[in-house]
């Protein structure tokens, strides 16, 4: 089931667009991918009791106009996601490598042609690795910032920072039925580092 709506405000100054969706699912006998004490996929399973996944998605943006030419753009999302064993082997535990709540967002002081502005990713709590909840993933946030030029509709061109505070986080990890302290299960997320592009549209 999943019921939302859209709102869109603001006019033609200063328009914008805000999103909210409810979701909600039962299922039966659902399909469970794990891997071996190295990292390595071992199969796929029926899990042999109920789940259920129920969350929320909200997203908001728009344009807020400063003066001649000059606005600020901004975007950002959040999803809640509540997804959990309803019995079986692992109770109501969380089912593992559903992040709870994450939030990305980016807000562009807009001049004439160029954009800057800083951009984030956040995920505001720890994640289980293993369906048995021994094991997280810790919390992290992540900013960057974004300089972009766009003097006409053929030439645009980027230059972007991520992770500017270089912070040390698991981007990624191994999901178990249970982890043991020993085993490897996390991948590093990219330090701070710099891209850049240039683009032609014919």
């Amino acid at each position: 089931a999943e019921v939302g709506g859209e709102w869109r405000f603001g006019g033609d100054r200063a328009p914008g667009t805000a999103t909210l969706v409810f979701y909600r699912s039962e299922v039966e006998k659902e399909l469970l991918s794990t891997t071996d004490a190295l990292g390595v996929r071992v199969g796929t399973f029926n899990y042999a009791a109920d789940t259920r996944h129920q969350g929320i998605e909200a997203g908001l943006a728009g344009s807020a106009p400063l003066a001649a030419a000059t606005a600020i753009e901004y975007r950002a999302a959040w999803t809640y996601s509540d997804f959990r064993f309803r019995g079986g082997e692992f109770g109501t535990n969380r089912i593992a490598g559903v992040p709870r709540h994450v939030v990305a967002a980016e807000a562009l002081l807009r001049v004439g042609a160029w954009r800057a502005g800083p951009n984030l990713r956040w995920l505001l709590d720890d994640t289980p690795t293993d369906h048995a909840n021994t094991l997280f993933q810790d919390a992290y946030a992540i900013w960057g910032v974004k300089l972009d030029w766009r003097p006409d509709r053929h030439w645009s061109a980027f230059v972007q920072v991520d992770n500017l505070t270089d912070e040390r986080y698991a981007s990624a990890f191994a999901v178990r039925n249970r982890a043991a302290p020993n085993d490897p299960t996390f991948l590093p997320g990219v330090g701070r580092s710099v891209t850049g592009g240039v683009r032609y549209v014919f």
